[in-house]
């Protein structure tokens, strides 16, 4: 087991401003361009319900002391923390491997 840092998503605090996107968009292409970002954030037209999804690709900005999402979200509904992730063993890679 590991402990990293993520993003973590506060949706009900979220207004769907999409700030998030553009920065990160902008942290990977130096240009406004949510389409590139590791954020991505949906709001249902009938529901209104905001849903925010954080890509794999997402590396919290790590030469950054606080990621550039985080930096440009006025409701703060997003956040740093940490997770537990399980790591493989040697073993396990190596019986992957395998199959």
């Amino acid at each position: 087991m590991a402990i990293i840092e993520t993003i973590l998503v506060h949706s009900q605090l979220c207004t769907g401003c999409r700030a998030c996107e553009l920065a990160c968009g902008f942290r990977w292409t130096k240009q406004m361009n949510p389409s590139q970002a590791s954020i991505v954030v949906r709001r249902d037209d009938h529901t209104g319900q905001i849903e925010v999804k954080i890509h794999a690709s997402c590396d919290v900005c790590q030469e950054r002391e606080i990621p550039m999402c985080i930096q440009v979200c006025n409701p703060r509904a997003l956040s740093l923390g940490r997770k537990l992730v399980q790591t493989l063993t040697q073993a396990d890679k190596s019986s992957g491997e395998e199959s």
